[in-house]
Formats: C-alpha cells, structure tokens, sequence
C-alpha cells in the first residue's frame, strides 16, 4: 500500500490513476481496509472471477471506492494490562499510541480511500 501497487498485477497505480478499493459492507462512509488498491480493470477482473467476492456470504455485499488519494494508517498490536491480553490499535503513522506506553508491534496497514463506498454491481453497470 505504501508503494501504490496493484495486488493482483503488481504493477504501480500511477498518481493519475484511481486506485480502486473493494470491501465486504462498509461500517460507515469511512472505512479502512485492509485489502491493497487495485488498477479499475484488475478490480472489474476481480469483481467477475474471484469466488470470494462472487459467491457465499459477501455475494451482494461487495462495495467499492475509487479513490485518487487514500490515507495510510497503521494497525499495532501491544501486550494489555493483564500479561495474557493483547491491545489492538490504529494510528497514523509516527503518531504515539493513546491506549498505551507498552512497546508495539506494527501488523498491517490500512487504507483509508477518500471516496465514497458504492455497491460493487453499480460501480460495474457504470462501465468498469
């Protein structure tokens, strides 16, 4: 995600390129995820052929955003209170953790696209 790169070809999102995020339902109008940017044809590919996306549970629920910026943010995961316990938390990055002093461990990153989330069929019928 840090380098703009496709996750299904690999190759680089130019910055004059929308990247374009697909996600189960969104929570809210804006909703990290953790799934890299794709170029709009590798999306489109994905959308037709990808069983996880096309069929079970997310069959109908599969939104979209194509964003031209998206902020990157960082999941952590540090040990809680109780020495069995884990805190997961997302931060900017270089931001200090509010929840805790306790040393972390960065676990993924997320984006968090600067564009509205809409169903994955409409986006398609748009001509994607």
């Amino acid at each position: 995600m840090k380098r703009r790169r496709c996750q299904m070809c690999g190759r680089a999102i130019r910055r004059d390129q929308l990247a374009v995020f697909v996600a189960g339902r969104p929570d809210g109008p804006a909703q990290p995820v953790s799934e890299p940017p794709l170029h709009a044809d590798c999306a489109a590919y994905a959308l037709h052929v990808c069983p996880r996306l096309v069929t079970g549970h997310r069959a109908g629920q599969v939104c979209v955003a194509e964003a031209a910026e998206y902020a990157l943010l960082e999941e952590h995961v540090a040990q809680g209170p109780d020495p069995s316990s884990l805190i997961t938390y997302i931060r900017a990055p270089g931001e200090r953790p509010a929840v805790t002093d306790a040393p972390s461990v960065l676990q993924n990153y997320l984006a968090l696209p600067a564009a509205p989330w809409i169903q994955a069929d409409r986006w398609l019928d748009a001509g994607n």
